[in-house]
């Protein structure tokens, strides 16, 4: 017996509805797939913030320590030219006799 035209119709959205399912289950692998994607990037996005925050934090804390020490440098070098300055002036007294006017 001959498909009818009505047969052929039938078969022919069958497929198309196969089709379509198969399509959708593919499409549903694939936004699950690029959801995972997102979430390891999101999680090495927030890890890389966190060892940023903690760097940023050291650095700061470097940064601190070494203003403190440069401080304490000039405080010494002001403290070393001032007794520099004495011994200049004493060896000066030393060495050039002072004439009387």
């Amino acid at each position: 017996m001959e498909e009818t035209r009505l047969d052929r119709i039938e078969k022919m959205l069958e497929s198309y509805g196969t089709m379509i399912i198969d399509i959708e289950q593919r499409n549903a692998a694939a936004i699950a797939a690029i959801n995972e994607i997102v979430t390891r990037a999101e999680r090495a996005n927030e890890a890389a913030h966190e060892r940023f925050a903690e760097e940023d934090k050291r650095l700061l804390t470097a940064q601190i320590l070494m203003n403190g020490a440069m401080q304490k440098m000039a405080l010494a070098m002001e403290e070393t030219t001032a007794k520099l300055d004495a011994l200049i002036d004493t060896v000066d007294g030393i060495i050039r006799p002072k004439h009387p006017s």
